[in-house]
């Protein structure tokens, strides 16, 4: 069944030390006491930015003087006469898989979620409609003095003390949107030795700290050897490490992610490794990409943006192309493929987490 969607504007505000604002509903709603992002339902001849805005006035009571897109997704809930879940408990599909960020996944790659017994959708929500279309931005310039305009309590939390609160089930995402920097940096097939080390200490140094160890002239007991020396480098400075491997070399390292090739990911009807391990993929479609949201992949590489000089003459997606992918996206996006750091910026305005290359950080 085909819903209206409502546009809802979300305001990610991080301070200098790192917190990000959130919001608590007030005790007159249904879902008393959870904690959202601020923000509200866009209304007619608004435009993305002006209902930010608004919301951000009305609500927190500071005016908007820079802020850029962060991430935009649907959210569909669906009445349950059995209500069986609990407060938002997440919807199991028909072939019973998990979708991304803890949430399940219907067959349109829509984030579903039931309602509890004896409480509206409309209440909930706080919107007419069972399906919503969520305009995260993220906010770095502002004046005034953020405070609960409207009465709600407001609390600055650091990352890490997102799990000590309840959130409304549709404002998790985010939680791993946040935990994403804007750059993945991928291994050339370089000698793993004392230099190679030497680049990785020196990409800390520049707050590059996700990593995917790709390295196609190592065996594959080579290779797990190399990760596993990588992953414990790599923990003890704060680095995020995901192995373009096998699911076996994976599970066998602590605190690694998993990488799939786009053959590799059609292969698979389900999320390969369990929740609270980062899965990534990479695609060139919509269909990989759908596929991708399917079976609960964390976050996705859509490629090649540009022309690169390892692929001449390959045909490539370019920026108009890219944005009309990624807003069908629910799930994180880097742009690959002729990514210069220069180019942050861009991919982000078209919706996209950042940029991922190799040679643009490695040499």
């Amino acid at each position: 069944m085909n819903h209206k969607i409502i546009d809802v504007a979300l305001a990610v505000i991080k301070d200098k030390q790192g917190r990000y604002l959130v919001a608590q509903r007030p005790a007159s709603t249904d879902y008393a006491d959870f904690w959202e992002f601020p923000g509200g339902k866009r209304e007619a001849c608004e435009d993305r930015l002006q209902v930010l805005k608004r919301e951000c006035a009305e609500e927190l009571g500071i005016k908007v003087e820079r802020a850029r897109p962060l991430f935009c997704w649907e959210y569909e809930y669906k009445v349950n006469a059995e209500g069986r879940e609990g407060a938002l408990g997440c919807k199991v599909n028909a072939e019973g898989r998990e979708g991304a960020l803890g949430c399940k996944v219907n067959a349109e790659g829509r984030h579903e979620c039931r309602k509890p017994v004896g409480v509206s959708v409309e209440g909930a929500l706080g919107y007419n409609d069972r399906c919503v279309r969520l305009d995260a931005w993220l906010i770095d310039g502002y004046s005034g003095e953020a405070h609960g305009a409207e009465g709600q309590q407001v609390r600055w939390l650091y990352p890490d003390e997102f799990k000590d609160y309840t959130f409304l089930e549709a404002n998790k995402v985010l939680m791993k949107v946040l935990a994403l920097p804007e750059c993945c940096v991928i291994t050339p097939d370089v000698e793993i030795d004392s230099m190679f080390y030497s680049k990785i200490e020196s990409l800390k140094s520049s707050d590059y700290t996700l990593l995917q160890f790709r390295a196609k002239n190592l065996s594959d007991a080579e290779y797990k050897k190399q990760a596993l020396e990588l992953a414990k480098f790599a923990a003890e400075r704060g680095m995020t490490i995901m192995l373009n491997a096998g699911q076996e070399c994976v599970e066998a390292i602590e605190g690694v992610g998993l990488h799939l090739t786009s053959r590799r990911l059609l292969g698979l009807s389900s999320r390969p490794i369990v929740e609270g391990r980062w899965l990534s993929a990479s695609c060139h479609n919509s269909e990989e990409l759908a596929h991708a949201e399917r079976i609960g992949v964390d976050f996705v590489f859509l490629s090649p943006v540009l022309e690169t000089p390892s692929h001449p003459g390959a045909e490539i997606l370019g920026w108009e192309k890219l944005e009309s992918l990624v807003a069908k996206a629910n799930i994180p996006v880097y742009a690959l493929g002729g990514m210069k750091k220069a180019n942050v910026s861009q991919a982000q305005q078209v919706g996209c987490q950042g940029i991922a290359g190799i040679s643009e950080f490695w040499d």
